[in-house]
């Protein structure tokens, strides 16, 4: 699982899939801050899960996702 992002714009909800292999090098590190943090000052909620996570927890993936919608006020 290569680094990858889904977003849902009118919702304001980013969800990141991380792998270490592709998110320990400094530069990558630093780049994801910035991406996040740009994110998180214009109001999205940014979601991270690993490899491990996606595989073996999608149930509580889910429910997570489903209570960011909910949640999710942007834009609206």
């Amino acid at each position: 699982m290569q680094g990858s992002t889904s977003h849902t714009p009118k919702q304001g909800v980013a969800i990141e899939a991380d792998g270490y292999r592709y998110h320990s090098g400094r530069q990558v590190w630093e780049r994801d801050l910035a991406r996040r943090n740009a994110l998180q000052s214009l109001g999205w909620v940014v979601l991270h899960f690993n490899h491990y996570q996606v595989v073996s927890r999608k149930e509580e993936i889910v429910t997570m996702i489903k209570a960011a919608l909910e949640r999710a006020t942007f834009g609206g």
